[in-house]
């Protein structure tokens, strides 16, 4: 019988991961759900967001125990990352009163907490957070841009806040990096309570990194963000514009990387003094006013290669199922993506209409095209699908429609399709004009029945 790890990281001793025991598990508070699909089993929590009920959510979640609710990390004002419930976070504030001092929401079927944020280095940072302790049918008011107090039209159902909730109410999550002295580690969440969860990539010269697939079919490690470092985005301390700058908001640090035409580099020294050259249409030229913000080297003397990953798929003729992990030197990443052997593709677990949880193809991997036609008359029309560049080559598409009254369904993915193809554009979008196809597109083939995808349950830890 074999016994499957939680999630198997292959580190040399010392790594970094503090109260190891082969990678992710839950704390005394935090708890962390998983999938089973076929007996292989696969964490829940995915570092990102996604559309969900018509708006975006943070799809990391976490179930905390002490308070009896789920939970997401989220990014505070002082910097500190609290595991958050799910907030109403609105620019517009609304009142129950014409003088604007008794805060209430207009959405508690929603929320059950509303906060305030302030957008500090490029990121949305929680502020306050209150609960909705009830709600009433009330009129509601707002405080206009010229500070005063208005009415807002018809009488609503309004959700009335408590008191501000402590900071310590929530529980903390730092964001940690394995230390094997490798250039790829392991990017992880701890919390105080023993929560772990491996969560990413890092590289240790270009920053938190994700799994790509690049142009010649090479699986890297590559950055997530990457200050833009072309030669007309920089700025320079020399009146040849040799020795460039990148530009970053007052306190929030350096970019992790910066990103020229097509190479990265590694970031250096924190200026001492404003750089004040551009290049403006090839002439390297001095600013009159010192530009704002701080400015750190780019270290444009050696572009750096993205470092190269390994994909390896689990080998257990007992498991249609297998896990799938990214290697590199003294290290393996339980990917998100699961290997189907019966169907011979990758597979992420997902719920369906009918409430059950398939292993099912990867929304970001391919895509339908919509509006193609293989005439002039734009008649006739086209099922194409096309495999998003960087991803691997899957073998099925998804198309979710279920927002909008519909169905999800599948396709497989047939040849690649290079004949031109008509759509609509011009200037009044009803013109039927002749497209080039781009790389990745194919022909779509049959429908899948949802039967054939293996099913999943999912339980808290």
């Amino acid at each position: 019988m074999r016994a499957w790890p939680w999630l198997l990281i292959v580190c040399a001793c010392g790594d970094g991961l503090p109260d190891r025991d082969d990678g992710a598990h839950s704390g005394s508070r935090l708890r962390v759900a998983w999938f089973d699909v076929d007996g292989t089993r696969q964490w829940q929590p995915e570092e990102g967001h996604q559309y969900e009920s018509g708006r975006f959510v943070n799809s990391e979640r976490f179930y905390d125990k002490l308070r009896d609710e789920s939970c997401a990390p989220e990014p505070w004002l002082d910097g500190v990352t609290r595991c958050t419930p799910d907030v109403e976070l609105i620019a517009r504030k609304v009142f129950a009163d014409a003088a604007c001092t008794v805060r209430v929401t207009q959405n508690p079927q929603s929320y059950r907490y509303v906060g305030d944020y302030d957008d500090k280095c490029g990121q949305r940072r929680m502020w306050h957070v209150f609960p909705v302790v009830s709600t009433m049918q009330s009129a509601s008011y707002y405080i206009a841009g010229d500070g005063k107090c208005y009415l807002l039209p018809g009488m609503t159902e309004i959700g009335v806040l408590g008191d501000e909730l402590a900071y310590d109410t929530f529980a903390t999550i730092d964001t940690l990096t394995t230390t094997n002295g490798e250039r790829i580690t392991i990017r992880y969440r701890k919390s105080q309570d023993g929560m772990v969860l491996p969560v990413s990539l890092y590289d240790a010269t270009l920053g938190t990194s994700d799994l790509v697939r690049d142009i010649d079919g090479r699986d890297v490690a590559k950055p997530r963000v990457a200050a833009p470092a072309s030669p007309a985005d920089m700025y320079y301390d020399d009146p040849s514009c040799t020795h460039g700058y990148v530009r970053g908001d007052i306190g929030c640090g350096p970019p992790q990387a910066a990103l020229g035409d097509a190479d990265y580099y590694a970031i250096g020294d924190h200026a001492t003094a404003s750089p004040r050259y551009t290049l403006t249409a090839g002439s390297c030229m001095q600013q009159p006013i010192p530009p704002a913000g701080e400015f750190y080297e780019v270290l444009t003397a050696t572009p750096l290669a993205l470092a190269p990953v390994a994909i390896s798929v689990a080998n257990d003729e007992t498991h249609r199922i297998e896990l799938e992990h990214a290697t590199a030197p003294s290290l393996a990443l339980r990917m998100r993506e699961l290997f189907d052997t019966t169907l011979a593709t990758e597979c992420k677990p997902r719920q369906f209409p009918d409430e059950v949880y398939r292993c099912a193809p990867d929304e970001l991997a391919a895509q339908i095209v919509p509006g193609t036609y293989s005439d002039p008359a734009c008649t006739i029309a086209l099922d194409l699908a096309m495999v998003v560049p960087e991803h691997r080559q899957p073998r099925f598409v998804l198309q979710d429609r279920s927002l909008l009254g519909g169905t999800v369904t599948i396709y497989e993915i047939g040849e690649l399709y290079t004949q031109p193809y008509y759509a609509f554009g011009g200037a009044m979008g009803t013109e039927c004009m002749p497209v080039t196809p781009p790389a990745h597109l194919h022909a779509l083939g049959r429908v899948v029945d949802w039967s054939k995808l293996a099913t999943a349950t999912l339980a808290t830890d």
